[in-house]
């Protein structure tokens, strides 16, 4: 597993990203993604944290945690709505994480659909 970090720093911030199994200049989504505001929790065994997801597709989602999650975790992210989807931890950056679900894409678009039926990925799982 490859893990790179780099940190960018500007006159007002400075931001770190970590990213494992980097491809750098490829878009590696496969996906189409929307904007959405989910709560929900990442459980790895018995550490939950609680996050908010902004952004969602069938392959994965973003996140922003209310605490801090190591990189390259594998457990579960938790909402009322989609229920329990397995995933990875696959990038890191500022406040967002990352996360690639471990379920096949259109089992999890089938979820969305049924939680979300007005969504973009919904009509796109149909």
């Amino acid at each position: 597993m490859i893990v790179n970090e780099t940190t960018t720093a500007t006159a007002k911030t400075t931001e770190t990203t970590t990213t494992v199994n980097p491809t750098p200049g490829i878009e590696r989504r496969r996906h189409r993604r929307t904007s959405v505001l989910l709560r929900g929790s990442f459980r790895r065994g018995k550490e939950v944290v609680d996050c908010l997801i902004t952004d969602l597709s069938s392959g994965g989602a973003r996140l922003r945690p209310t605490q801090p999650i190591a990189g390259a975790v594998v457990g579960t992210l938790e909402t009322p709505r989609l229920g329990l989807i397995p995933g990875e931890i696959v990038w890191i950056a500022g406040d967002s994480v990352g996360v690639r679900f471990l379920d096949r894409p259109n089992h999890v678009g089938e979820l969305i659909r049924k939680a979300m039926p007005n969504s973009r990925i919904a009509a796109e799982a149909a």
